[in-house]
């Protein structure tokens, strides 16, 4: 015999809250998964522009001396 119907509402609602919860936490990994990448985006992006500001120094340094090496007459390396 069928279930009443106030049983099969209960099952119902029982599976509906567990698809719901289920969605929840699938929204937060989702949600964490998006802020880890964001923030290793954000570290390599800083990393880079160091690495970039570094080269830009040590060509900087390298101009000065070579033009030192000019106005002074010298032989250069």
């Amino acid at each position: 015999m069928a279930k009443p119907l106030s049983a099969q509402l209960a099952d119902l609602s029982v599976r509906a809250k567990n698809a719901e919860d289920a969605i929840a936490v699938a929204q937060k990994e989702a949600h964490d998964k998006v802020v880890a990448r964001r923030d290793q985006a954000h570290a390599a992006a800083s990393a880079a522009i160091q690495k970039v500001d570094q080269d830009i120094k040590s060509a900087s340094d390298n101009v000065v001396a070579k033009l030192e090496c000019v106005k002074s007459k010298s032989r250069c390396r």
